[in-house]
């Protein structure tokens, strides 16, 4: 028995995310620099002035490039907010779906953080999706915590 697909079907997919999606700007590091208010240690490859407030004692300072992707996003639990002993916190858990090209993949693999209605997020993992060949991706994040966003 022949299993046959369905044609047409990358395109209904694209137009589902072209209508209902949202913007996500996916941030990877273009360049390093040092700082230019510290010195830097060679020994340790961190700045002189552990205090500085320009670079916060790391010395390097990254620049980052973006690209923005239309996507289909979805929140864990619809934003709802978890509740510890401290009081509520927001499960910033989420899945973005979109069209893979390969500069699609590009922005996804290279990236160091995103940002979706918001809020920063980190990436968890990056799956492939689509028979008989891959037609989307979809990329697995979770927010960051605010000391470690960059």
């Amino acid at each position: 028995m022949d299993i046959t697909w369905p044609e047409g079907t990358a395109d209904v997919i694209e137009n589902i995310i072209d209508t209902i999606g949202r913007n996500v700007v996916f941030y990877s590091e273009a360049s390093l620099s040092g700082c230019a208010s510290c010195g830097l240690n060679t020994i340790t490859d961190e700045s002189l002035d552990p205090f500085c407030n320009a670079c916060e004692g790391v010395y390097w300072i990254p620049t980052y490039s973006s690209g923005i992707i239309k996507s289909h996003v979805s929140w864990k639990d619809s934003d709802k907010m978890s509740w510890e002993t401290g009081g509520q916190y927001f499960d910033g858990t989420c899945k973005i779906k979109f069209i893979y090209t390969a500069s699609n993949y590009s922005y996804a693999s290279n990236a160091t953080h995103l940002v979706v209605d918001n809020k920063t997020m980190k990436i968890n993992r990056i799956t492939l999706l689509g028979v008989p060949s891959v037609n989307r991706i979809i990329v697995h994040a979770e927010e960051k915590e605010k000391d470690n966003v960059s």
